[in-house]
């Protein structure tokens, strides 16, 4: 794809020697930490649009970078850690967002989001549409309530937005290892459970899990279910009744369905599969196993 940008682009794209005669002009780093440097003047909205979305842009122009920010830039990217540490709280928390449309200014957006928490984060942008928060935690008092950040976000910018919240940590030397399963995580949560506004860790376990089995193991796990999988209503009764803890009375609740109607399609699905979902260890299998053809359908 970089080569394909690179032909597309070739009018726009400068040479390291030739930056200086440059006034205006925007780098991008790609997947290989390769620096694309383009003229600004060379390129229409749209594709700069494009580029922020496929790659990571480099500090913009007009905007400067603060010292914590290039901190966690380096922290998270390459693991370096410059000593002695600028931060002095007891342990620290990424909150991952993704953003599903257009910010008119990406700056107001930033200032209202840190604005929102009680105590001083830095906010670090990835890309056009997605970044993360570090949140500085002295005490139990300094953890932000995300759900209140979606809700303020949504109602404030018009745009939807997912939030993955994570875990404290307190060694910097775990940054980088941990911001990178967490981002991964996100990614996949966002898939899996498209309908969450904020996704959270323990809400993945299952997703998890079965994303890491090779293809062969994910096969032959799913041919357990697989009298069942063209009844796409059945697993999505059976799904909802797991995620009722069990209690047929809420589940048929929720289904709008007589309790009797979601007792017979229980039982239905018992006698296909031969898979007694009444009991605990069963049925916690059957979740993970509608969870992977979840995934695998998207």
């Amino acid at each position: 794809m970089i080569e394909q940008l690179k032909v597309i682009l070739k009018e726009a794209i400068i040479q390291e020697r030739d930056i200086g005669q440059h006034n205006q002009f925007l780098q991008y780093k790609t997947a290989k930490d390769e620096i694309l440097s383009l003229s600004k003047e060379a390129l229409t909205d749209e594709q700069i649009k494009l580029l922020d979305l496929f790659l990571t842009p480099l500090q913009k122009e007009g905007m400067s970078e603060t010292a914590a920010e290039s901190f966690w830039k380096r922290l998270t990217s390459s693991g370096d850690l410059i000593e002695p540490s600028p931060f002095s709280p007891s342990s620290y928390r990424f909150i991952h967002f993704y953003i599903n449309g257009a910010l008119q200014d990406e700056t107001e957006f930033s200032q209202a989001l840190q604005g929102l928490f009680q105590r001083e984060v830095t906010l670090v942008w990835n890309k056009v549409n997605e970044g993360f928060i570090v949140e500085y935690i002295a005490n139990e008092d300094d953890e932000h309530e995300v759900d209140s950040l979606v809700e303020a976000i949504m109602t404030d910018f018009y745009v939807k937005v997912s939030i993955f919240q994570g875990s404290k940590f307190t060694n910097f030397l775990d940054a980088k290892k941990i911001f990178n399963w967490e981002k991964t995580a996100f990614s996949l949560g966002r898939k899996a459970l498209p309908k969450l506004a904020v996704i959270r860790k323990e809400q993945l376990i299952p997703f998890l899990l079965t994303h890491e089995a090779s293809e062969i193991t994910k096969d032959m796990l799913l041919q357990t279910i697989s009298p069942l999988q063209e009844d796409k209503e059945l697993l999505k009764t059976i799904k909802v009744f797991f995620e009722s803890n069990l209690n047929t009375t809420l589940a048929a609740k929720t289904l709008f369905m007589h309790r009797n109607s979601l007792q017979y399609r229980i039982d239905k699905f018992i006698e296909k599969t031969g898979i007694d979902i009444k009991q605990f260890q069963q049925a916690a299998a059957t979740y993970m196993l509608i969870a992977l053809y979840e995934t695998r359908e998207k």
